[in-house]
């Protein structure tokens, strides 16, 4: 059974052989019943704006049982790239820290053209992959560590897309 990603040129032709091979991996999932699609958002709504050389440590409680595939940084609307941060995060339960210090937000972003047309400049972005999925176990406590490295205050969120355990069919 194919993915429904496999059908789209601009992420299994254009882009190197990354995401195609980390697709795969999730073919498997797509029939899957027993589990539906979530999002992780951090930091809260209340904490997203932050300050010049801000930086937020933010609690996340994800279900244990959830399966991790990867994170999305939305993009300034005007320029199409993401504002400037670092991004850390660490499952508390097993101590695994998803990289080996935080990572600029330009690093976690995956923008490509909406179409294969060079006289448009629409451009989309997609979920950055893990290079394979992330089961939470224990206690599902993470900790997210975002500081601004833009020169103003900035609305920062990234997404965290997760497989949730459901009752299977």
């Amino acid at each position: 059974m194919l993915g429904p990603l496999w059908l789209d040129p601009l992420i299994r032709a254009t882009w190197g052989s990354y995401n195609p091979l980390v697709l795969a991996q999730f073919d498997s999932l797509v029939d899957e019943d027993c589990y539906k699609p979530k999002v992780y958002r951090v930091p809260d709504p209340q904490n997203e704006v932050i300050q010049p050389g801000g930086y937020v440590e933010f609690g996340l409680q994800v279900t244990p049982g959830d399966i991790l595939y990867g994170f999305l940084v939305p993009p300034d609307p005007i320029t199409g790239v993401p504002f400037s941060f670092t991004f850390f995060l660490e499952d508390l339960t097993t101590g695994h820290q998803f990289f080996d210090e935080p990572i600029p937000s330009v690093l976690l972003s995956n923008y490509h053209p909406v179409v294969l047309d060079s006289a448009l400049t629409q451009m989309s972005c997609f979920w950055w992959l893990l290079n394979a999925v992330y089961p939470v176990v224990g206690s599902g406590a993470f900790r997210a560590l975002i500081q601004s490295t833009d020169t103003e205050a900035r609305r920062i969120e990234v997404l965290i897309g997760a497989l949730e355990v459901s009752e299977c069919r």
